[in-house]
């Protein structure tokens, strides 16, 4: 196919320089899609070219536009396979330049040759035709290459004069591809067949003559040897001979009628022998045939409702007009009431009597025709109404109920009404009222009665029909009778499982209780399992189970509680359930899966479709639905302990077996289980080109190809197709040099494929990348042991290569990876600080070098990071926030990357350390402190030396308190002190400020001595200077004011009113600043 692909570019696409103005120029693409491997081609046309200048043409497939595959002053670029191409051109003149670029798309336009083979024997010595026909691609030339002859090249499509054998015949297409197919020509003589003569059905030729048909008939494979000599001798009743010869030049293959009139002797019959000589001088024929054309009749009755019928009668081999004769033993039966035509003459063979609505009555009748040579047929038969087919059950409804119910149903027909006519003494007790008692209301839509709650016994319904008939039908509502729980296994979709299915025969199970299993099985029993009764069929479906007893312990609907043990037995697959057997251009199947534990398995043969990945059928391609049960729609079916013979499908096969199991909770999953894919190719696959630099020889070329072994290979001239290089079974060339080469791979069939490839481009087979080393990390004095998991090194190894294209292993040592032997668990467990593993990486089919790369996995311990957790900062300045020193690496929440850092901002700082691909890290908190902004101080006192001064502080800062400003407290409480005046002091822990405030401790004197010596001569509150407001009254036993003064008086000195009191007690009431107040006494001694 050629496509053209234009565009006028304007500007430089891609980043590609364009140096000082040039005039734009077009450029014209013109494309030949892929016919052939390798055999696109692209043309390119410029238009507007400077005259003078020079093109450079840059071709790319896409998606890589780093390695061009062309690069070329010529204006044809060929030797491609379809994809996507982009086309850069880049004119040149002066040291000036200008690009313009074009996309085109290379179309796959490749159609694989496919053809059938058919053959005919021509029944002589001479041998068999064998014809090829083309069903898909271009056939140009055929060969036999084996076989009892051989043929050599020829255009033509047929090989003649063959001798019966077994031949590989090859067909090459316009590509060079050839494709053998494997093929048995049998020539066996076979006995044609000379049949009865038949006559016309209706005769043409009057009453003196006639004409037969004789039929000539071989079995499909062999043809008739044309030209026939056919010679009729023919015995009239007379006792004379007449021969005639009629000569057939051509025909059919296998088959020939031959038509020849004879004279009639009415009321005689007579004898004729026919005797044919084919062109290779075969005689064959028949004898005593004998001629007596008479009339045939033959009846059929076609049913009418209501079981009747009406009637159709055919007659053959008559000369028209003819007459008929029908009586019947049916009472007042008139044949004109049900065809007004008869008796006829009549010219069509084909009669009716009755109809739709006039059907015939029944009895036995005889019909006789005579036709208009006077020849007659008789035929009796006999007419029977069909009786109506009548169903009648009766159900109880269950759960030790004594009601019912009753259904009846007619075939083909409705009831119309229902009455019962004898029942039970319970229905009777139930209904009173004489029989019958009319139950027409119970018949559905349907047609059907349908009688609900009735007691149990027995019943006789009448019941009339819409034909009118009325019948009488006995029916029984059975008692309840408790059925047993009962269960049932299948094979489940995993290897050693199977599920199971528990149900109670009396009606659905609303609890189940799993009591024993197997060891295997989890969770532990007992278990309640109800949540996997069906809500719909009311049954247990369990599914995954290992194989075993089980027993259950169910209640059903009714109450009834049983046990039931189930053997579950685990689906165990065949080793070898199939045996693929591959012949040239066709390969068979054995089917020999001896699974007996899986409920009614089929087997599906599918095919790959290698452009979607799906899956579907080998000759249509419809694709399969993964996991659903496979038609013969979307899958080709096989039959166990059978073999499917001469498949031509070719490509990628699986064989899938599928059966249904019980599901969790579900009736019925589907069980999907490949049991082995394959592939067969009707001509070699070519699958792909490597370079082998694994081995050491990057110049050797390796060819991955697939067919039916052994494999040859081949390089060849692509215009003359003549052997330059027989490598023989080798697919390693080796000493190639750099260029383009077309090699050609043939099976052990004489299939051939050829395939051009530039080998300077190729991939290398196999490329091991270089991962990163691994590391672990304990903590200081752990033990040195960790399980590595080697398989995340997988996808970096890999690279860009497909993981299910290729193995990896592990190794600790060269030569074992080398060699791929003493390969390593992908879990690896270290002991040591450090070892070297070595990967090996190999393709999986490719087996013929691997690439090795190494890294180490060490274990070394977390480095030891010393550092305070908190920090505090005062209002206004900084702290400085130290990992400590001698770590490799050092990187704070700040970006900060030194030892330690200043802190001005509380927050949340964390810093990493790293020493040998080891880290610590750790979190410090930088907070706020100051002073204490708000103090509140409580005292007990008025004792002698058991006094208590309590303080608390608010403010953002964490505080101690202490009365001397020297030993300092956490707690705010100071007890066992004396009456006096305090300093209390309130210390930020962090060093950001004190506060402190005085506080007294009052206590009061117990008696003074106002005797005029001087001493004790007053009485007043020691201290009660230190509360401005504090004030102090005098009480007389009595409650008699005496005196009253404030903090700064001298106190009483025993006087009321200037007069001396006596010695005695006295009370006082002393109210302080704050508003406390404290009674007392003292006693006044002289």
């Amino acid at each position: 196919m050629i496509k053209k692909w234009f565009v006028s570019v304007f500007i430089l696409l891609m980043g590609l320089n364009s140096f000082a103005q040039l005039d734009d120029f077009s450029l014209d693409v013109t494309v030949a899609d892929e016919t052939c491997d390798d055999n696109a081609s692209l043309t390119f046309t410029i238009t507007g070219a400077i005259p003078g200048s020079t093109f450079l043409y840059t071709v790319y497939k896409l998606p890589d536009v780093v390695n061009p595959v062309e690069v070329t002053n010529a204006d044809t670029v060929t030797n491609l396979d379809s994809g996507t191409y982009l086309v850069v051109a880049e004119q040149s003149l002066n040291g000036e330049s200008l690009s313009v670029e074009q996309e085109v798309v290379i179309e796959n336009a490749i159609e694989p040759l496919t053809y059938t083979i058919s053959s005919f024997s021509q029944n002589c010595t001479t041998g068999g035709v064998v014809t090829i026909t083309t069903t898909s691609g271009m056939a140009a030339e055929y060969e036999i290459i084996s076989g009892p002859e051989t043929r050599p090249l020829q255009t033509s499509n047929v090989f003649q004069d063959l001798p019966e054998g077994t031949y590989n015949i090859r067909v090459f297409d316009v590509c060079g591809q050839g494709v053998v197919t494997t093929y048995t020509l049998v020539l066996e003589a076979a006995t044609p067949v000379v049949s009865a003569p038949q006559f016309e059905d209706v005769i043409t030729t009057g009453c003196t003559s006639a004409i037969i048909t004789n039929t000539i008939s071989y079995p499909e494979g062999v043809a008739i040897s044309y030209p026939l000599t056919v010679t009729y001798t023919i015995y009239p009743p007379d006792g004379t001979e007449i021969t005639d010869t009629v000569i057939y030049n051509e025909g059919v293959p296998n088959l020939l009628e031959l038509e020849y009139q004879l004279d009639l002797y009415p009321g005689e019959q007579f004898t004729y022998d026919i005797s044919i000589t084919n062109s290779c001088g075969n005689q064959y024929g028949n004898t005593g045939m004998v001629v007596n054309p008479l009339p045939e009749i033959s009846n059929n009755l076609v049913s009418l409702p209501c079981g009747e019928y009406y009637l159709t009668l055919s007659v053959l081999h008559y000369s028209p007009p003819f007459t008929i004769d029908l009586q019947s033993d049916a009472e007042g039966f008139n044949p004109v009431s049900y065809n007004p035509a008869h008796p006829g003459p009549f010219n069509e063979g084909s009669l009716t009597y009755g109809g739709e609505g006039n059907p015939i009555p029944e009895g036995n009748y005889t019909a006789t025709i005579t036709d208009a040579c006077g020849r007659t047929a008789s035929l009796e038969f006999s007419v029977d109404v069909e009786n109506p087919v009548i169903s009648a059950t009766g159900r109880n409804n269950g759960c030790f109920s004594e009601f019912g119910r009753i259904i009846i149903g007619i075939a083909s027909r409705e009831i119309v009404s229902a009455e019962i006519i004898e029942g039970p003494p319970a229905y009777i007790e139930q209904n009173p009222q004489p029989f019958p008692h009319d139950v027409s209301p119970s018949i559905n839509s349907a047609g059907r009665l349908v009688v609900n709650n009735l007691p149990v016994g027995d019943y006789i319904v009448r019941i009339t029909d819409d034909c009118g008939q009325v019948h009488e039908v006995p029916v029984s509502v059975p008692v309840f009778v408790e059925r047993d729980f009962t269960g049932t296994t299948q094979a489940d979709c995993t290897i050693g499982f199977g599920s199971l299915e528990v149900s109670s025969g009396n009606g659905a199970l609303t609890a189940i209780t799993l009591i024993d299993a197997p060891d295997e099985y989890e969770p532990d029993t007992p278990v309640d399992i109800s949540e996997a009764i069906n809500s719909v069929t009311g049954d247990l479906y369990l599914d995954s189970l290992p194989e075993g007893i089980y027993v259950f312990e169910g209640t059903d609907v009714c109450g009834i509680v049983r046990t039931v043990t189930v053997n579950v037995v685990g689906y165990q697959p065949d080793d070898t359930p199939f045996t693929f057997d591959p012949n040239c251009g066709s390969f068979d199947i054995l089917m020999s899966d001896t699974d007996n534990i899986s409920v009614s398995p089929t087997y599906w043969l599918q095919e790959l479709n290698t452009e979607t990945g799906e899956w579907g059928h080998p000759a249509t391609g419809v694709p399969y639905p993964e996991g659903t049960i496979p038609t013969e729609d979307n899958s080709f079916p096989l039959s166990n302990n059978q073999t499917t013979f001469n498949l031509t499908f070719s490509g990628d096969f699986r064989i899938i077996k599928a059966f249904e199991s019980f599901g969790n909770g579900n009736q019925a999953k589907n069980c999907i289980i490949e049991l082995g894919a394959f592939n067969y190719l009707n001509n070699p696959r070519i699958n792909s080109f490597f370079k082998l630099n694994c081995s050491g020889n990057p110049d050797d070329i390796y060819i991955d190809a697939d067919g039916i072994a052994p494999l040859n290979y081949f390089l060849i001239d692509p215009d003359t197709n003549q052997i330059l290089l027989d490598n023989g079974t080798n697919n390693i060339f080796s000493g190639l040099a750099p260029g383009t080469y077309t090699f050609q791979v043939e099976d052990d069939c004489g299939n051939v494929s050829t395939k051009t490839q530039n080998i300077n481009i190729l991939p290398d087979l196999v490329t091991a990348s270089q991962p990163a080393n691994l590391f672990e990390c304990v903590e200081p004095g752990e033990e040195l042991n960790f399980e590595f998991d080697l398989s995340q090194q997988n996808e970096t190894i890999l690279g860009n290569q497909p993981a299910n294209s290729y193995t990896i292993t592990y190794h600790l040592t060269l030569a074992d990876a080398e060699n791929g032997t003493n390969a390593i668990s992908e879990q690896f467990e270290l002991t040591q600080p450090s070892v070297t593993i070595y990967a090996s990486l190999v393709h999986n089919r490719i087996t013929v070098c691997n690439d090795v790369v190494s890294f180490t996995l060490t274990i070394a311990e977390n480095p030891e990071l010393d550092i305070e957790q908190e920090y505090y900062l005062c209002e206004g300045s900084f702290v400085t926030v130290s990992a400590g020193n001698g770590y490799d690496s050092y990187l704070w929440s700040t970006g900060e990357t030194s030892s330690f850092i200043l802190v001005t901002e509380p927050g949340e700082y964390s810093v990493t350390v790293t020493n040998n691909n080891c880290s610590a890290a750790a979190q410090v908190v930088v907070t706020l402190s100051e002073p204490a902004t708000s103090v509140w101080i409580d005292t007990e006192d008025w004792t002698v030396n058991n006094n208590v001064i309590n303080v608390s502080a608010a403010g953002n800062g964490q505080y101690e308190y202490s009365l001397d400003g020297i030993t300092y407290q956490a707690g705010g409480t100071f007890t066992g002190l004396e009456p006096g005046i305090y300093t209390v002091y309130v210390r930020d822990i962090n060093e950001c400020g004190i506060i402190e405030q005085e506080v007294v401790l009052l206590n009061y004197p117990k008696f003074f001595t106002p005797n005029g010596d001087g001493i004790n001569e007053t009485w007043r509150i020691p201290f009660s200077w230190f509360e401005e407001n504090l004030t102090v009254v005098v009480f007389d036993r009595f409650g008699k004011v005496i005196t009253s003064f404030d903090s700064e008086s001298p106190g009483w000195d025993g006087t009321y009113n200037g007069r001396r009191l006596p010695s005695t007690d006295y009370w006082f009431l002393v109210t302080r600043e704050d508003g406390r107040v404290h009674r007392g006494h003292f006693s006044m001694v002289r």
